[in-house]
């Protein structure tokens, strides 16, 4: 048994550019609009768009988003220190990671977070309401994904960001490699790579065949959906105003609100 859906979220992953790039085309593709409430300064917001993705809607309070920026000192130190000791861990491989994520996380953080006792990474929050998403209806994994999941780091106060993305985005590469072996419904994991090579005005194509062909590897062994918040010009680097769903089964959504639906359809249909 395998893992029936993994869910890649790529930040600023644009659909024009996927065209543009020759990103080969996933089965089925949407080019996605994003809702006003989830813009700001009429640009799409990250800590926004990605819970309305997994909660068809919902929009996260200014102190929840808050708290990817102001954590009080020594929570926001031991929380820095538990993510490199967690990024060890990438040696012993990707089930061994799934392993400690969903074993020992919470003696590891218990610390620093609140902690509502239910068995999933997620649900340690660096904030006092949890988010309630559709990866709660289903045996799931979800990891580093924005405003949802505490490993999420928005700022790197302690390294050089380029390499840290690097870093972020080989271990997304190992641990989806993982989850599409692992016997759960669900798999959701999350890099900012794109994005923030975008924001830095750097080029993108190389990225993009990357990912593709990451998640080709992939679809080999489980159904297989990309999804983005939002799509990033290098030229300019402004976030563009629509975002990006490929999957290898077909997808409905014409809003990023809509993904969710999308996901339970085939969930359900592969019962």
């Amino acid at each position: 048994m395998v893992l029936k859906l993994l869910v890649l979220c790529v930040d600023g992953l644009d659909p024009d550019l996927a065209k543009k790039y020759g990103f080969p085309s996933m089965p089925y593709e949407r080019k996605l609009t994003i809702p006003e409430n989830l813009c700001q300064n009429g640009k799409p917001r990250t800590l926004k768009v990605w819970p309305a993705i997994f909660t068809e809607g919902y929009v996260p309070d200014d102190d929840v988003l808050d708290a990817f920026f102001r954590k009080p000192f020594p929570s926001n130190v031991l929380f820095q220190l538990n993510r490199y000791v967690r990024k060890l861990f990438v040696t012993m491989g990707a089930k061994k990671i799934i392993g400690f994520f969903k074993k020992d996380y919470k003696r590891v953080s218990k610390k620093t977070f609140n902690w509502e006792a239910r068995g999933s990474t997620w649900k340690i929050v660096p904030f006092n309401a949890r988010i309630r998403t559709i990866a709660d209806d289903y045996d799931s994994v979800m990891w580093n994904v924005p405003t949802l999941c505490p490993e999420f780091v928005f700022q790197m106060p302690f390294e050089d960001g380029a390499n840290f993305r690097l870093r972020e985005y080989v271990n997304w590469k190992i641990l989806t490699e993982g989850m599409s072996l692992y016997p759960l419904d669900l798999g959701i994991a999350y890099c900012h790579i794109i994005d923030y090579f975008g924001h830095i005005r750097r080029p993108l194509k190389e990225l993009y065949l990357d990912v593709h062909q990451h998640a080709q590897r992939l679809s080999k062994r489980c159904d297989i959906m990309i999804v983005s918040d939002h799509g990033i010009l290098p030229e300019t680097a402004e976030h563009t105003k629509h975002a990006y769903l490929g999957c290898t089964r077909e997808v409905k959504a014409e809003s990023v609100v809509d993904v969710k639906k999308d996901i339970r359809r085939i969930m359900e249909e592969k019962k």
